[in-house]
């Protein structure tokens, strides 16, 4: 996702999952890697095989006008990571939900 308006930005992500698997997940800011002085990373680790996970970030980024900011594996040694497919709802019809997001909310100028 690419940044439109400087500022500072409430950033969250959520990555799901699927059952049996596990993984590490950052947030990552113009392909900087996610060693950063702040909290930009989750893990999960679902190792039940019918219980799913689901990895969530919440951290404030300082960002400028053309920054990206992204979802990257960032396990060492990288590894595949099988995300959430399709869920029953309370109906039993399959319906799809994203496996990962990334959202971005513009707390300020800078």
């Amino acid at each position: 996702m690419t940044v439109t308006l400087p500022g500072v930005y409430l950033a969250d992500a959520h990555v799901q999952v699927a059952p049996g698997n596990s993984g590490v997940i950052g947030l990552q800011v113009n392909d900087d890697g996610v060693a950063a002085p702040y909290l930009n990373a989750g893990s999960v680790n679902s190792v039940v095989f019918d219980v799913s996970g689901v990895i969530t970030i919440n951290t404030v980024l300082t960002l400028d006008a053309g920054d990206t900011v992204s979802l990257v594996n960032v396990t060492a040694p990288q590894f595949t990571t099988e995300l959430l497919n399709a869920t029953n709802d309370t109906g039993g019809v399959a319906t799809l939900t994203p496996t990962g997001t990334i959202r971005l909310i513009r707390l300020n100028e800078t």
